[in-house]
């Protein structure tokens, strides 16, 4: 992990191993991709659920481990297959610079994270 430049933060728990739970969803149920990869401006982030139990929860991070985007409620479904566009930008709607940037997804107790390039 410290080859990627991420120290501490939210993000390391998707690189280590979780303890799963009763009623949880294991990782290997859950799959995360994006189309294109590299992108500019935008990509599409794919994500699927074997057995959704749980509203997920979706966020981008920079390779320092810093969120700047996390994606509302409103875009997320209940369901296993779902797709959600990022423009690029931060919570704050200003672009973010060239870079890798990570996609995570975090269902309950278990997350999974993709990694992308921001190519400008």
């Amino acid at each position: 992990l410290n080859d990627m430049g991420v120290y501490g933060g939210p993000l390391t728990a998707c690189f280590q191993p979780t303890l799963i739970k009763f009623n949880t969803i294991p990782a290997s149920e859950m799959k995360l991709s994006n189309y294109p990869n590299p992108f500019n401006p935008s990509t599409t982030i794919y994500f699927e659920i074997a057995k959704p139990q749980n509203l997920p929860q979706i966020a981008i991070y920079n390779i320092k481990g810093q969120k700047v985007k996390t994606f509302s409620n409103h875009l997320i479904k209940q369901s296993a297959n779902q797709q959600i566009i990022w423009n690029g930008t931060n919570n704050d709607n200003q672009p973010v610079s060239s870079g890798i940037y990570y996609a995570m997804v975090r269902v309950g107790d278990v997350c999974v994270a993709h990694k992308m390039l921001l190519l400008k």
